[in-house]
C-alpha cells in the first residue's frame, strides 16, 4: 500500500511540475490526451438527443435528456445560450404531451435559469399537490430559495434529505446550511455528496469539490479551499468556476502574479464581465493600468450589453457600477429589477440598499439592510453585508440594531 501510495504522489508531482514550468507560476492542472473537456462529453450527448427527437418527436425521454445535457454544458461552460436551447425543446415537447411530469420538472429549473422563480415555485408546487413526489420538492425548495423564502426551502430540502437521502438531496441540504451560516453541517452534508458523487459523471464530482472549496473560503480557510478547486480541476481541467474561485484566494493572499494566468484562463473559457474585471483590478495593482482601464471598459460594456438582453443579469450590472463608482441611478434601476424578482431575497436586499445609499437615499437603504436582517439568515452573514455598505455604522451598532428587531 505504502508503494502504491508513493507512486501516486510522484505521478502527481511530476503532473503539476511539469504543468507550473509551462506557465512559470503556480500550478494550473492541463487537459491531457486522455479527457475530453466537459463541454465536448456534453456536446456528445445533445448531438445524440438531438438526432433521437428528430426522429421521434413526441419522445419525451429524447427531450428531457437533451435538456439535462444542456443545463450541465451551460453550468460548466457559463455560455446561456444552451438554456435557452433546451427550453424550445421542452416546450415544443410539452405542446406534444402536456402531462409530461419530467418535462415540467425540467422547465421550472430553466425558468430558473432566467430567475422566474414565482412561475417555477408554482409549477412545482401543483406538481407536488397532484403527484406527491418528493422530488418534485427539490424543485419547489429551490424556487423557494431563488424567491428569498428560505424557512420553505429548508423544509422542503429537509424532506427530501429524509426521503430520498443522496447526492441531490444532500447538496441542497448543505448549501441551504451554508446560507444559516452552519458551515460543520453544510461540510457533513458535502462529505456525503462528495463520495455519493464518484458514481457520476465528471461535471457532478467536479461541482461538489468546488462547493466545499466555497464553503471552506467563506470561511477565510484559504488553503482548504485552494485543495478542493484544484481537486474540481483535476476531474475536470477546463472548470472555468474551479480556475476563477482559485484566482480569487491568490487574491485574497494579495499574490496577484500567481491569481492572474488562474484568472486569464477562466476568462479565455468564459468571456464573463464579473471576471474581466477582476482581471482588470489586477492589472491596475501590477502596474499595467492603461490594460487594466481598457478591461475595466470592456466589462461594464459587456455588462451592461448582457442586461439588456437579459434582464436576468440585473444583480452583476448593479453590482459592477456599484465597485466602480458607476451611474448610480442606473445600478438603482438594476437593483430594483433584481430586487422584484426576488424581493425576500439576502442578497437582493442588500444591493438594493446598497443602490440606494449610492444615490444619497439612506432611509430607504436602513429599510432594506432592516429587512435582510428579519430573513431569518445568520446574523454574521447580515454583519458581513451591512458593514459592506457602510451605513449602518460599525459591528457592534449593527448588533444593537439586530437586538431592537430581536434576531440576536
Amino acid at each position: 500500500m505504502k508503494k502504491i501510495l508513493s507512486l501516486c504522489v510522484i505521478l502527481t508531482v511530476v503532473l503539476i511540475t511539469s504543468i507550473a514550468h509551462k506557465y512559470n507560476t503556480s500550478p494550473i492542472v492541463e487537459r491531457t490526451v486522455e479527457q475530453d473537456s466537459i463541454l465536448a462529453q456534453y456536446q456528445k450527448e445533445l448531438v445524440f438527443w438531438d438526432r433521437r427527437i428528430k426522429t421521434d418527436p413526441f419522445s419525451m425521454v429524447a427531450r428531457v435528456r437533451y435538456g439535462e445535457a444542456a443545463i450541465a454544458s451551460a453550468r460548466a461552460s457559463g455560455d446561456e445560450s444552451f438554456y435557452a436551447e433546451a427550453e424550445k425543446v421542452i416546450r415544443a415537447g410539452l405542446d406534444r404531451r402536456p402531462d409530461s411530469e419530467e418535462a415540467k420538472i425540467l422547465l421550472a429549473r430553466l425558468l430558473m435559469t432566467s430567475h422566474k422563480f414565482k412561475e417555477a415555485f408554482q409549477i412545482a408546487d401543483d406538481l407536488y399537490s397532484k403527484t406527491d413526489k418528493v422530488t418534485v420538492l427539490a424543485i419547489r425548495g429551490d424556487a423557494a430559495l431563488g424567491m428569498g423564502d428560505y424557512t420553505r426551502a429548508r423544509s422542503d430540502y429537509e424532506r427530501y434529505c429524509a426521503v430520498a437521502p443522496g447526492y441531490s438531496s444532500w447538496t441542497r441540504a448543505a448549501h441551504i446550511a451554508s446560507v444559516y451560516g452552519s458551515k460543520k453541517l453544510a461540510l457533513e452534508y458535502l462529505g456525503k455528496a462528495q463520495k455519493a458523487a464518484q458514481q457520476l459523471g465528471a461535471e457532478p464530482r467536479a461541482w461538489i469539490e468546488l462547493r466545499i472549496g466555497i464553503v471552506h473560503l467563506q470561511a477565510n480557510e484559504l488553503e482548504l479551499a485552494r485543495r478542493s478547486f484544484e481537486r474540481a480541476l483535476l476531474v475536470a481541467p477546463d472548470y472555468y468556476l474551479a480556475l476563477e474561485h482559485i484566482a480569487e484566494t491568490y487574491e485574497l493572499e494579495r499574490e496577484f502574479s500567481i491569481a492572474r494566468p488562474y484568472l486569464d484562463r477562466a476568462v479565455q473559457l468564459n468571456r464573463d464581465p464579473l471576471l474581466l474585471m477582476r482581471l482588470a483590478e489586477i492589472e491596475a495593482k501590477t502596474g499595467r493600468v492603461a490594460s487594466g482601464e481598457k478591461l475595466k471598459q470592456e466589462a461594464l460594456e459587456l455588462a451592461r450589453t448582457t442586461y439588456q438582453k437579459n434582464p436576468a443579469h440585473a444583480r452583476e450590472y448593479a453590482n459592477l457600477l456599484l465597485d466602480t463608482d458607476g451611474d448610480a441611478v442606473a445600478a438603482l434601476r438594476a437593483a430594483t429589477l433584481d430586487w422584484e424578482t426576488r424581493p425576500d431575497d439576502l442578497e437582493a436586499n442588500y444591493l438594493l440598499a446598497r443602490a440606494y445609499h449610492a444615490t444619497g437615499d439612506s432611509m430607504k437603504a436602513q429599510i432594506h439592510l432592516k429587512h435582510a436582517l428579519r430573513l431569518g439568515v445568520a446574523p454574521d452573514t447580515y454583519y458581513a453585508l451591512a458593514e459592506k455598505v457602510q451605513i449602518a455604522g460599525n459591528a457592534s451598532t449593527i448588533k444593537t440594531t439586530a437586538a431592537s428587531i430581536g434576531r440576536i
